[in-house]
């Protein structure tokens, strides 16, 4: 009887546990958030600002809410609401700056404001796998040059 008991236990927490964590990816995944806006004061730059968590449920999302063929000359994107959490959410930035690369209207993509979790991901993975530079100014602006395919901030 004790053995039932506890067997059916463990298994109605670890069910709870494994639901609980799936319920939470998934309404994590809706959080990130992506507003653009038109600056006309710089020259039509395109600023976007992105809230919320990036990681592996929420990079579909992110990258659905940049429409690059609205864009032109500079881009900025602001971090400043955002964390990376993982791999993933690298890869997005790699999937990003390579649909703005691939058209020739965009000249120079900024990710500005980036916090220094993110900043210190972000530096690590380019020290271990990519033939791209990041450096970081005192402002935290990571900066793309499309033109020149160089990934330097």
């Amino acid at each position: 009887m004790i053995v039932t008991l506890l067997t059916d236990l463990v298994v109605a927490v670890l069910s709870g546990i494994v639901m609980t964590s799936l319920l939470y990816t998934w309404d994590s995944s809706e959080t990130v958030k992506v507003t653009r806006t038109v600056d006309t004061e710089h020259g039509n730059r395109v600023v976007y600002m992105v809230h919320g968590h990036l990681f592996f449920a929420g990079v579909k999302p992110f990258l659905s809410q940049f429409n690059v063929e609205l864009d032109s000359g500079e881009v900025d994107i602001h971090f400043s609401s955002c964390d990376i959490m993982d791999w993933s959410g690298l890869e997005a930035l790699n999937v990003l700056y390579a649909r703005f690369n691939k058209k020739e209207e965009i000249t120079k993509v900024r990710f500005l404001s980036v916090r220094e979790k993110s900043r210190n991901m972000l530096t690590k993975v380019s020290d271990e796998r990519s033939k791209r530079a990041i450096e970081f100014e005192a402002t935290n602006t990571l900066l793309l040059t499309c033109a020149e395919s160089t990934f330097v901030g």
